[in-house]
């Protein structure tokens, strides 16, 4: 079984795309539809497992590979960015967060998040360092 404190989520902010790892996939049921929620004031990014015919519900298409699961916003990113300032320029960033128990849900704290690959040397979209 896998640890629950070990979900991994990666956003990559030149492709915008928020990526699910695939333990932490697993540990969420395979969900089809996921709705991520951004909490402001306790920095906290939010996965939930959403049922796909929810009236209302605004829940992003899971795209899945071998290695991971793939969720396309660049509107939620953007939100990331202006609202908890975080994720200045492009690049990979990573955050570890923790699954509940009944596996519905995934909690992940922004403020643990570290930069990936071209972020930490302060490239541009580009590849040019700043």
């Amino acid at each position: 079984m896998e640890d629950r404190h070990n979900a991994v989520l990666s956003i990559d902010t030149r492709r915008h795309t928020i990526r699910i790892h695939q333990a932490t996939y697993r540990m969420l049921g395979q969900p089809r539809v996921v709705e991520l929620l951004l909490n402001p004031g306790n920095r906290t990014l939010v996965l939930l497992c959403a049922d796909a015919d929810a009236p209302g519900g605004q829940g992003l298409k899971v795209y899945y590979n071998k290695r991971s699961c793939d969720l396309r916003s660049k509107a939620l990113i953007t939100r990331i960015q202006d609202t908890l300032g975080l994720m200045n320029g492009y690049g990979n960033y990573r955050v570890r967060g923790v699954v509940n128990e009944a596996g519905s849900i995934a909690v992940f704290p922004m403020d643990c998040m570290r930069a990936g690959e071209g972020e930490s040397r302060g490239e541009n979209r580009d590849g040019n360092t700043l």
